[in-house]
């Protein structure tokens, strides 16, 4: 139940995956965005959390009845086109770049997957275990961790792929395969 309650808390949630019509008025250069019950229901959002974190971006939002507009003040034509496809991009909740997620049972814990990663942002959570915390991206994890750590993992990697295909190959081989990839 906790892994459920943490995979709805990061799912990135993007304004075109609420939204069911994102309508462009020229005339009052107004972009008008109108959401799906089922869109605000699976994504756990109300449109006045929409509007609070589009203000939070520095929009001219404001809610109405079913529907958020944002103002786009002196823009031109194509100026607001192109903030009306910036807007769809635009994320309301969860983390950024992670894209869909999987709870997998191992052992006695359940493990969460994730397509995407953003360990900057994991790793403040508190419901993250930070000693059991994995990526396969390894420029983020050299970035966050260091360069030394990078390799470390590096190395890990290649002796858990070698063990199991069950190969064995000098320490130093695997030593130097790491160092050549850092």
């Amino acid at each position: 139940k906790d892994a459920k309650t943490f995979e709805e808390k990061i799912k990135e949630i993007k304004l075109k995956d609420l939204a069911s019509e994102v309508n462009l008025n020229l005339s009052d250069k107004i972009i008008e965005i109108q959401f799906s019950r089922e869109g605000l229901k699976h994504g756990h959002i109300g449109t006045k959390k929409v509007v609070d974190k589009l203000k939070d971006l520095g929009y001219k939002a404001r809610e109405n009845t079913s529907s958020v507009s944002v103002s786009c003040g002196e823009l031109s034509f194509r100026e607001i086109y192109k903030l009306k496809e910036k807007l769809k991009e635009t994320t309301i909740a969860g983390v950024k770049g992670i894209k869909q997620i999987l709870i997998v049972k191992r052992e006695r814990d359940y493990v969460v997957m994730t397509l995407g990663s953003n360990l900057k942002d994991i790793l403040s959570m508190k419901e993250v275990d930070k000693d059991k915390l994995m990526t396969n991206d390894f420029y983020e994890f050299a970035e966050l961790f260091g360069i030394e750590a990078a390799r470390s993992w590096i190395l890990l990697e290649v002796q858990t792929v070698l063990n199991s295909q069950g190969v064995d190959i000098d320490r130093r081989h695997c030593d130097l395969i790491s160092d050549a990839m850092t």
